[in-house]
């Protein structure tokens, strides 16, 4: 081989070379950003689940008397007519 061809073929390699390393984005970007995309995704169908779960409780809360019901109890300590709300309060209780 002549001293031309070996320049050639060095120029071709360090063109590919070049090609997968070099340049904007390297093949490792291309691979980061494909796995960043996939952590992703993941994370857009769990938010997902979460809205459509709180969607379903926001209907719920609107539109039926039992969560209604349960959530002035539980949330707000509220009680009906004639029931009695017994609280317990923990604290330190004076033993050493």
């Amino acid at each position: 081989m002549t001293i031309a061809r070996w320049i050639a073929v060095a120029v071709l390699l360090l063109a590919t070379l070049f090609a997968f390393q070099g340049g904007s984005f390297s093949v490792r970007d291309a691979k980061a950003l494909e796995r960043e995309l996939v952590d992703r995704t993941g994370e857009v169908r769990l938010l997902n689940r979460q809205v459509d779960s709180l969607r379903a409780f926001h209907d719920s809360l609107e539109n039926s008397p039992v969560v209604q019901e349960r959530v002035a109890r539980e949330e707000w300590g509220m009680i009906r007519s004639g029931e009695l709300s017994i609280r317990q309060e923990l604290g330190d209780s004076g033993a050493p």
